[in-house]
């Protein structure tokens, strides 16, 4: 009898979050690997939120997996089913600032080329 608590089934490639038994959050594109039991995670990273508890806002941000082997280094991992407590998609926000991390682009926002116009 396995432990997992989702169905590994419709996990295809696209960008989720494995939240881990340890606490955890790993995003990136994620696949099913059902021979070796668990995901594998492409361009992973951990996101790290900030709560300014003075302004009452809460800010974002995405890490390399493991920052000291350099961004570079890790493409790919794997977590085991047995590390995996669940699968889940992401907002709209975390999807694009996943995409963004990983582009080569940087788009201005809306605000920044008006006041740039200005």
């Amino acid at each position: 009898m396995s432990d997992v608590i989702f169905s590994p089934e419709h996990t295809t490639e696209q960008v989720r979050i494995v939240h881990l038994t340890s606490g955890e959050d790993i995003v990136g594109r994620v696949v099913y690997d059902e021979a070796r039991s668990g995901y594998t995670v492409y361009n992973p990273v951990t996101p790290q939120v900030d709560v300014d508890t003075k302004m009452g806002t809460m800010r974002l941000g995405l890490l390399p997996i493991r920052p000291y082997y350099g961004a570079d280094k890790v493409k790919e991992i794997f977590v085991s089913s047995l590390h995996a407590m669940y699968v889940s998609n992401l907002s709209e926000q975390m999807e694009e600032a996943y995409r963004q991390y990983h582009s080569r682009i940087v788009l201005p926002k809306l605000d920044s080329l008006s006041s740039l116009l200005s």
